[in-house]
């Protein structure tokens, strides 16, 4: 708690098994402006009904293949077992541009091909599309390239949607 006070966190993301009693008391004790994400591992056999007791707490849920561990796996899912939740759904775009950064972005490569992104078709409760061009960018141009990608997917979504 002291890392998020003193960070002045807006986010704190949980990767596990936190009860819903843990949350609760997470979020009572959180700063009011900070937001709590939690990760839930998702195969063809996901039942979403248990995500009702913690949504009162949790501001977004992210969702990934489900695996033994905690983190991001790399491996995609079936995004359409996503139609059977209700609640907000969020996608992670991985743009196909390269950014000027720090890292070699084959080691930063996540999330739904733009080509996957705009096969989804209409999904009502798809709320967020959020990208990630990588760390420690370097230049200006490489920020700019990325939204105007982003931003051209978003309106190929727009007439889907």
């Amino acid at each position: 708690m002291d890392k998020v006070i003193k960070n002045q966190l807006k986010v704190v993301q949980l990767h596990g098994d936190e009860s819903v009693d843990f949350v609760k008391l997470l979020r009572s004790i959180l700063p009011q402006d900070c937001q709590v994400f939690k990760a839930i591992g998702v195969d063809q056999n996901t039942d979403f009904s248990f995500l009702s007791d913690f949504e009162p707490f949790i501001d977004f849920f992210l969702f990934d293949t489900k695996s033994k561990n905690y983190g991001g796996t790399g491996q995609r899912f079936d995004w359409q077992v996503l139609s059977k939740y209700k609640g907000d759904v969020g996608l992670r775009v991985d743009l196909d541009i390269k950014a000027d950064t720090h890292w070699d972005k084959k080691f930063d490569r996540f999330g739904l091909s733009e080509k996957d992104i705009l096969d989804i078709g209409k999904m009502k409760n798809l709320k967020i599309m959020h990208y990630h061009l990588g760390s420690q960018i370097k230049t200006q141009k490489s920020i700019l390239d990325g939204l105007k990608r982003a931003f051209n997917i978003y309106v190929e979504l727009q007439k889907i949607h």
